[in-house]
């Protein structure tokens, strides 16, 4: 694991715990997607996690409670 890790790219890495094999990037995430299809073809991820903003507090539409509700945040 630790092997794998180190071919990971070091800039916009804020967080690398080792151990638990978990790595932290601020940065754009389609970016960093890019990279690492890149240098990983094959894949090697158990999982991928994008937090937003996604822009969608203004004007946009979520579902909630079975109906369309406004996400208007200003």
């Amino acid at each position: 694991m630790n092997e794998i890790l180190e071919n990971f790219p070091k800039k916009n890495c804020v967080l690398k715990e080792k151990d638990a094999g978990i790595l932290l990037y601020q940065m754009d995430s389609i970016k960093l997607m890019d990279i690492l299809i890149e240098k990983f073809p094959e894949g090697v991820f158990d999982m991928i996690f994008a937090d937003p903003p996604y822009f969608l507090s203004n004007g946009g539409i979520t579902c909630y409670a079975g109906k369309m509700a406004k996400v208007d945040k200003g």
